[in-house]
């Protein structure tokens, strides 16, 4: 319900806020009192275009702000679905007309005018004489009757709606496998084509990430190969000007004078921990390089079975996960389209337990409607 309305520098109003009680409220005033006033700030609070001839002469702008409470939570969460953050059920709407434009701020987040209408028509609904409103649709008539149900009655009618979208979902799955012989036969083979073609690859989940990057180390092997040999080569003791013949030689240099000053002790101790690093990493990159013995058929092996793989994806998705799920549900199709009739029958059972589980529900949500009534 709507709790209170602020106006400012609106037309002939200089400041005036009104707080609303639960129940009926009347405002009363003779002609040119500002009635109608009233009311059009309300309308222009709500998303209505506005006149910037309306701000009071004198005054640079004009505010109008109004302050809902709510305790619908369906309603709630149709608000927060605008990004709009709601506590304590309130909603604050405040829109700022100037001479330039107007700012529209709900709850003290900026919003653009469609978003002010759009959560404006689910707070309010202003009925003026001979206009085209929200209580005269009769679409809405169903749902605002709804509005007003004791909560035991509302989750009767909550899962009364939830049984009939599993009937509805049951008849649709019905009339997708309800085809005549020549199509099911045709539709058959083509699943069983689909399911054969998946079967046969026998994928494994992650394996094509694996061939991928082992055929990408095969395609750029002697690029690898080569940059790892310079590599080694500076960093080993073969050549002269190499990392490992320099760091020798400090080492011996340092080693040399250590016993003089403590302070180039540890200068030759950093030094052998940059040693022992060194070889490390030299001995690792020897290995990584005899690893490196590619042959062709591994080669060709790599990019045939990335072939298959990529086939598929280019058919059933992108990934071998994807591909397997799109396996299983043909298989499932499968299976269902080889014994129509017995499928058929299995869902028309179900269709007759949910339809026996709505009825009772609904006749709990008439029995809850007639106590409160």
């Amino acid at each position: 319900m709507l709790q209170n309305l602020h106006v400012k520098n609106l037309a002939l109003i200089d400041e005036i806020e009104i707080t609303f009680d639960e129940h009926l409220n009347i405002l009363t005033g003779e002609t040119g009192a500002g009635k109608s006033v009233l009311i059009g700030s309300i309308e222009s609070a709500l998303g209505k275009k506005i006149s910037k001839d309306m701000i009071r002469p004198g005054a640079k702008e004009a505010v109008i702000e109004l302050l809902f409470w709510i305790e619908d939570e369906k309603l709630i969460k149709e608000i927060e679905a605008f990004d709009l953050e709601v506590e304590d059920g309130q909603i604050f709407i405040k829109r700022v007309i100037n001479e330039k434009r107007s700012i529209n701020k709900i709850n003290d987040s900026t919003v653009t005018l469609n978003t002010l209408r759009e959560v404006s028509r689910r707070l309010f609904d202003l009925h003026g004489q001979q206009e085209h409103q929200v209580l005269l649709k009769e679409k809405n008539h169903l749902s605002m009757m709804d509005h007003f149900l004791p909560i035991e009655a509302k989750k009767s009618l909550e899962e009364c709606r939830e049984l009939s979208k599993k009937y509805h979902k049951i008849e649709e799955k019905i009339k997708e496998i309800s085809i005549d012989d020549q199509q099911r036969l045709r539709e058959l083979d083509f699943l069983k084509h689909e399911i054969s073609e998946i079967e046969n690859a026998n994928l494994i989940e992650g394996e094509d990430e694996e061939l991928e990057a082992v055929y990408k180390k095969i395609l750029h092997s002697k690029e690898i190969i080569t940059s790892c040999q310079a590599a080694s080569m500076l960093t080993g003791y073969e050549e002269e000007i190499s990392i490992g013949n320099q760091l020798s030689e400090s080492l011996r240099k340092m080693q040399e004078i250590s016993h003089l000053d403590p302070v180039i002790q540890g200068f030759y101790e950093q030094l052998l921990s940059i040693e022992d690093l060194l070889n490390g990493f030299h001995q690792e990159l020897t290995d990584y390089m005899e690893d490196m013995d590619f042959d062709e058929q591994t080669y060709q092996e790599a990019e045939e079975r990335l072939n298959v793989i990529n086939s598929l994806k280019d058919k059933y998705g992108s990934s071998i996960e994807e591909i397997l799920a799109y396996g299983q549900k043909a298989s499932e199709r499968y299976n269902i389209l080889c014994d129509v009739e017995h499928e058929i029958d299995i869902l028309k059972q179900e269709q007759k337990q949910i339809k026996e589980q709505y009825i009772k529900e609904a006749e709990n949500l008439s029995q809850k409607t007639r106590k409160r009534s």
